[in-house]
């Protein structure tokens, strides 16, 4: 019997075995073949992700494609994890740069146990008829605009935990913008998206274009004229227009029976609770936990903006939090005393405004336990950030 020789391919972290065997030697030879035709299909779809982000660590193929400068996830790579016993008993990944740690990144975060059968959809129209064929079954939706970070995950799995579908939403909505904000400079990562949400379990993903979603004569719809125009609503007049006008366009498509939102945009959650309550909607609104850093600092698609330095003073924000709910355990109420010890914190950045508010967002002089909100927005550099703490 021929002993087998082992070699290590060169952009490989597994073994490629060969025998001297002539027939097994042709059937290398096609498999391979096979192989590099089926990368070079997939060079075009490069995956665009942060080194360290958590895509990133999913996504850096572990066998490089035949263009060998080319660092997209190819099909058969991707094929070759899931098969793998590495993927199989959950391990990580390392990013293979020389001279820097890659943060170990878990894939039983989001990986779920079911057959990888998701499909995506472009149109409304799509998505109606896909909707109209699901009769007796719950459906859990969650809206994003992509760029998913761990925040998201957190949502779309507690959907998949909870309905028998699941729908994501991936769409960038224009007109929550206001003119000079960061609309081109947003994060898409739709590739990265796709392999986030397939492994997460979701059945359908909805990627519309602006022009799929909106026509030009829209109809108009405006946030409430006092709770739609403070805090957020004052700085940016018109972003919650925007932001009910495409929720309302995406519920009436999906029609969920549960809908996840995260408590990090709070004003946001309420106001949409607000609108499903009183345009009777019927869909169950879901308020999701904030989901942090180890260090404390509010996972969002905008953090890729920051600076290392930045990113240090970005802590400020889930600091001065910190210090409020400590005042407020140690018996402290008067809300215009924590805000001025959370100023005091939040002095080196650009504060917009600290407030102190109930669950239906009026203004407090007195913190209610179990029945208040404290929030933050600020500018840390050019990056707008914003958090909170329900207490």
């Amino acid at each position: 019997m021929p002993q087998a020789k082992t070699e290590l391919s060169e952009h490989s972290e597994f073994s490629v075995f060969s025998t001297e065997n002539s027939a097994s030697t042709e059937q290398n030879k096609t498999k391979r073949s096979k192989l590099s035709n089926r990368n070079n299909q997939i060079c075009k779809a490069r995956v665009v992700s942060r080194p360290g982000c958590a895509a990133y660590a999913l996504l850096r193929p572990r066998r490089m494609c035949r263009r060998q400068k080319c660092n997209c996830l190819s099909v058969a790579s991707f094929a070759f994890l899931i098969r793998s016993s590495l993927f199989r008993r959950k391990k990580c990944f390392k990013r293979s740069s020389p001279g820097v740690k890659q943060p170990r990144f878990k894939l039983e975060n989001i990986l779920h146990k079911r057959d990888f059968n998701m499909i995506q959809i472009t149109t409304p129209q799509e998505l109606q008829h896909y909707r109209s064929d699901l009769h007796d079954e719950t459906i859990g939706f969650v809206p994003t605009m992509g760029a998913l970070h761990e925040g998201h995950i957190s949502l779309i799995k507690q959907s998949v935990s909870e309905n028998d579908k699941t729908i994501v939403s991936i769409f960038v909505n224009p007109t929550q913008f206001l003119p000079g904000e960061d609309l081109d400079a947003y994060p898409r990562k739709l590739e990265a998206d796709l392999k986030i949400c397939e492994l997460a379990g979701v059945d359908c993903v909805f990627t519309p274009s602006t022009d799929a979603v909106y026509t030009k004569e829209e109809p108009t719809l405006k946030a409430p004229k006092i709770k739609g125009y403070i805090l957020e609503g004052y700085y940016r007049p018109g972003h919650f227009d925007g932001v009910l006008q495409i929720v309302l366009k995406l519920l009436n498509l999906t029609r969920p029976t549960r809908a996840y939102f995260g408590k990090k945009d709070a004003q946001q959650l309420y106001l949409i609770q607000n609108m499903v309550r009183t345009l009777y909607l019927g869909t169950e609104i879901v308020p999701c936990e904030i989901v942090r850093e180890a260090d404390g600092l509010a996972l969002s698609s905008r953090n890729v903006y920051l600076s290392d330095e930045e990113r240090k003073k970005a802590l400020l924000l889930s600091r001065s939090l910190k210090r409020a709910t400590k005042r407020i355990i140690e018996g402290e109420r008067d809300c215009e005393a924590i805000k001025k010890e959370m100023l005091e914190i939040l002095s080196p950045t650009r504060v917009e405004y600290v407030e102190i508010v109930d669950r239906d967002f009026n203004l407090l002089h007195e913190v209610q336990i179990d029945n208040s909100i404290i929030l933050v927005a600020t500018y840390v550099g050019s990056t707008r950030l914003i958090d909170n703490m329900w207490v």
